[in-house]
């Protein structure tokens, strides 16, 4: 099986803690606080990731 995911500025691959990460944003989410939301939850190493 090949897997391929098409590059752009959106595309990003998360790894995450399912028992202890906040899953849920916002539902009017802009970039920046899906960005902040990421670089909080991985401070607390319950995800990680990757663009």
């Amino acid at each position: 099986m090949k897997f391929c995911l098409p590059l752009g500025d959106t595309n990003f691959i998360p790894l995450v803690n399912a028992d202890k990460c906040k899953t849920f944003v916002d539902e009017d989410w802009e970039f920046e606080s899906l960005f902040k939301h990421f670089s909080d939850e991985m401070e607390e190493g319950k995800i990680l990731v990757s663009k």
